[in-house]
């Protein structure tokens, strides 16, 4: 439990989220050991236990982005019974991208996670079939690897700047789902994000960065000149989502107006989704082990 704590960075005066359950579960003894801390706590039930002591904190927000990084960690990533995880960011300029990501990885071992940022193909990945580059760098057994931009830069950045010809791009449709379908029969948990916010937000950060001296090395003038493409970007990632959502690799789209509300409803799917995977892992073995042939005592 100290280190569970510890992975959640609980403080006396830190906020977290606790749901229900009784005295065998985990948040239970969670729930104890923040009383014991002083930690206020926020809970979502009535059913809480122990209930003596928990106060209720004014930013709930918070709290639950502590408890999903600590599902992460009680989850035991990286490391889905052996599975290999591959979450893929794609979004608007602006929209919280890296503020995801730098949230998924903070409770990982860094030992067992990769953050693999995008960008332009060298000569010699050019000179092989779009997708080799990240055929090399898909995880291994056991561990994660983010994608910061991934494969469907094929249908929309070089679609829309003309990197690659119009057949390239309406074949990648299907060449990246079969793409996925084969990482997903291997035992992937392929994730997707598509980080979407408006018109009028992306200027306002926009602006914030250019008139912020800390800030301004994130905006270029590459920024200004994809904002004036909005409406064929738009175009392109509404066909993107249409024809490359499957149920093996389905997109999540996050609505990230409200940073904090994105970067929990991140961490909640990649949760959900590594819980599940526990779970069927857990019910084929017992499956398996009910399969086997009784031996004979007589």
């Amino acid at each position: 439990m100290d280190k569970l704590c510890d992975l959640l960075d609980i403080r006396p005066g830190v906020t977290a989220l606790i749901g229900g359950g009784g005295k065998t579960t985990l948040m239970y003894h969670l729930a104890r050991e923040l009383r014991e801390r002083g930690t206020v706590a926020v809970t979502t039930t009535t059913k809480i236990w122990p209930p003596a002591g928990i106060a209720v904190a004014q930013d709930p927000d918070t709290a639950r982005e502590i408890l999903a990084r600590g599902g992460l960690v009680c989850l035991g990533v990286p490391s889905a019974q052996g599975k290999l995880v591959s979450p893929g960011f794609e979004g608007w300029d602006a929209a919280g991208k890296g503020g995801n990501i730098r949230r998924l990885a903070y409770p990982l071992d860094p030992r067992g996670f990769d953050v693999i940022p995008i960008a332009s193909p060298t000569p010699g990945e050019l000179a092989r079939h779009y997708l080799w580059r990240f055929w090399t760098r898909l995880p291994r057994s056991g561990h994660v690897t983010i994608f910061d931009r991934s494969w469907y830069g094929r249908v929309m950045v070089e679609r829309i700047e003309g990197y690659c010809g119009e057949d390239d791009w309406k074949r990648a449709y299907g060449e990246i789902n079969e793409f996925e379908k084969e990482l997903a029969d291997y035992g992937t948990i392929v994730l997707k994000f598509w980080i979407h916010i408006d018109p009028e937000t992306q200027l306002e950060r926009f602006e914030l960065r250019q008139n912020t001296p800390e800030k301004q090395w994130k905006i270029t003038d590459e920024d200004w000149r994809n904002r004036e493409k909005w409406p064929l970007y738009e175009t392109a990632v509404e066909e993107m989502l249409q024809k490359t959502s499957t149920a093996y690799a389905p997109w999540h789209i996050i609505e990230s107006v409200d940073k904090k509300y994105a970067r929990i409803r991140v961490l909640q799917i990649v949760t959900d989704a590594l819980e599940q995977a526990v779970n069927e892992h857990i019910t084929r073995g017992v499956k398996k082990e009910c399969a086997k042939p009784k031996k004979d005592r007589s």
